[in-house]
């Protein structure tokens, strides 16, 4: 049987990529922890026990108030048409790049 090269082998176990996997999960669960603490009060009094106060603030307080900014996407979502269509109009102005099509130096068309 011959072995497969180096560069066509499927990724293995590495150390690297359970690490990496390990880290998303940990974030993944910690996220849905505290979305589960922000919309549940009961659950959130069972980890703290001034969560009834009011100068009481944590992550779950935060998400639950909807204090927490979320990330850029929503605002560039809608943007990406309105530059497409832009980029659409503007093409024919651009400078349009020019080929040089003669041959180099000491190059001669084919003998036929």
């Amino acid at each position: 049987m011959t072995e497969i090269p180096n560069v066509l082998k499927p990724f293995g176990k590495s150390p690297v990529r359970l690490a990496r996997a390990v880290v998303c999960l940990w974030v993944i669960g910690q996220l849905l922890f505290s979305a589960a603490l922000a919309a549940s009060p009961s659950l959130h009094r069972l980890f703290h026990h001034d969560a009834d106060s009011p100068s009481h603030q944590c992550l779950a307080t935060v998400m639950a108030q909807g204090q927490m900014d979320s990330s850029p996407l929503p605002l560039i979502i809608p943007a990406l048409p309105v530059i497409l269509v832009v980029l659409v109009i503007l093409e024919p102005l651009l400078p349009q790049a020019q080929r040089d099509l003669r041959l180099p130096a000491g190059r001669a068309p084919p003998l036929v």
